[in-house]
């Protein structure tokens, strides 16, 4: 399953709340539209108050030509008149499931919420002015020039410890010829969360591919793409997809079709540029999975960072802490506008989640073919897997989990803490796929068979590591309140 936080699916809008809710009443039989109305009226999330009957009606035939739901006239029995019949179809079903996750996770994420405005109501709050100035992005336009005439970072980007990269000007690593598997698209995967300076990067990376034909994927929660707009003028196919994400399990099929469709125009490559709103993990995982894109070359993720505004975002943002968990590879933006002690911080707290990451900075999203080269390199260290880091700063701890959770249940307890981790591996007994082998790199989630002899002693433990000013024990004792009977901490 691939979940995308601003997918419908996830709950981002109150009136898409109807969806589970009709899955839900239709999903043990068939029923006409007045029954569903009476029985969402008695559901929780209404509380005894009837929904708009017009606006059901027009969600149901939402549903219906969407797939989710079959209908059919039949005679009501109550009346002896025809009437319009629903009932669940198997993408239905599947979107039913995936909604079940959401919102134990939507419920996750609102506990932390109410526990960080508990907390923040008992210290000393922060002075208004204080609060808009760390709030407020950098002012004037990126393209504003620098005391000397010319952009900040025209230099070239520079490595983390002010270096620039080494042999600079050669040829793009993005170039077919350079890799292993002639013939095959190559992919690129821009995040970051909103104001990072994605849009304007994103100008300067596709002069790396001069020469190549280039498509680009652009993704905007909103229902006007003004970054489409924006980029419309750049000479390269260009496909928009606004109003939520492909990437979510209920529209993958969105993405598949529009990499298919690349794929059989001969494009070189394609550049996808995730919403600031999005969570790029299913995407990222999606990617790895070469079976299913055979012709696509999945190359890496490249996490776009405000060096002023990230510290306050990440401390308050869930997505912020995924879309570095998803990274390849970070470009830390905007440094001309950071204090260094603003550069220092968020330097640091990327340090603490990802020891492993290899990052660089710059302004204005400059940037070179040096930093193709870094992404192949720091995509290949993550292929291997991430390195356990033999440092004090490494943070293990352990949970038991129990013989015979499902599955499904296992895999969403990983998912409500493992952004916060480097590494979480042991062996579970499963009710349905048996001992499975259970090895998380990152936020990349690995449930396999596992056929081999296990020593009784190792089943059912899970060792994870994390590092210093990362909240896993916090996290990790919260989503064991989810799962109180299968899971417990050692």
């Amino acid at each position: 399953m691939y979940l995308e936080m601003d997918c419908s699916c996830r709950g981002r809008n109150l009136d898409k709340m109807l969806q589970p809710g009709i899955l839900l009443c239709v999903r043990d039989g068939k029923k006409f539209g007045y029954q569903i109305i009476e029985e969402l009226g008695d559901s929780p999330m209404f509380d005894g108050v009837r929904p708009d009957k017009t606006g059901v009606y027009r969600y149901l035939k939402r549903m219906e030509s969407a797939g989710y739901l079959e209908a059919g006239f039949e005679m009501d029995p109550a009346d002896e008149t025809p009437r319009k019949r629903y009932g669940i179809a198997e993408k239905g079903l599947a979107c039913l499931e995936s909604w079940g996750a959401t919102l134990r996770e939507y419920a996750f994420s609102l506990s932390r919420l109410v526990e960080e405005i508990e907390q923040d109501a008992e210290g000393p709050g922060m002075g208004s002015e204080e609060a808009n100035a760390s709030l407020k992005g950098p002012a004037g336009d990126e393209e504003t020039k620098s005391a000397e005439g010319e952009p900040a970072g025209e230099a070239g980007i520079k490595s983390a410890e002010g270096e620039s990269a080494d042999d600079a000007g050669t040829e793009a690593a993005g170039n077919k010829q350079c890799g292993d598997k002639a013939g095959l698209t190559d992919l690129y995967l821009i995040t970051g969360f909103l104001g990072a300076g994605k849009s304007t990067f994103l100008k300067r990376f596709l002069k790396l591919f001069e020469g190549k034909k280039i498509q680009l994927i652009i993704n905007e929660f909103g229902a006007e793409d003004v970054d489409g707009v924006l980029l419309g003028n750049l000479g390269v196919e260009l496909e928009e997809i606004t109003g939520g994400s492909v990437f979510c399990s209920c529209r993958i099929d969105q993405f598949e079709k529009a990499l298919s469709t690349f794929v059989e125009e001969d494009t070189d490559v394609v550049i996808v540029e995730a919403s600031g709103l999005s969570d790029p993990t299913g995407v990222h995982n999606l990617l790895y999975e070469s079976e299913r894109f055979p012709h696509i070359r999945y190359r890496g993720s490249i996490c776009m960072i405000d060096a002023v505004r990230f510290p306050k975002i990440y401390a308050k943002s869930r997505t912020c802490v995924k879309q570095v968990a998803a990274a390849d590879l970070a470009l830390i933006n905007k440094i001309d506008k950071a204090k260094p002690e603003e550069l220092e911080k968020t330097r640091q707290l990327v340090k603490n989640q990802r020891p492993d990451l290899m990052f660089y900075e710059t302004s204005f999203g400059e940037t070179d073919a040096d930093l193709l080269k870094a992404l192949e390199q720091a995509k290949k260290n993550t292929d291997a897997a991430m390195p356990l880091t033999a440092d004090l700063t490494t943070r293990k701890l352990a949970v038991k989990v129990k013989n015979g959770i499902k599955e499904e249940a296992l895999e969403h307890f990983l998912k409500l803490f493992v952004e916060t981790t480097f590494r979480v591996k042991g062996f579970v007994e499963t009710e349905d796929r048996g001992m499975c082998l259970v090895s998380c790199v990152g936020n990349l989630i690995s449930v396999e068979p596992y056929g081999a002899e296990v020593p009784e002693s190792r089943i059912g433990t899970l060792v994870i590591l994390s590092g210093a000013g990362m909240p896993v024990w916090k996290t990790v004792k919260e989503a064991i309140k989810w799962y109180p009977d299968e899971v417990e901490m050692i």
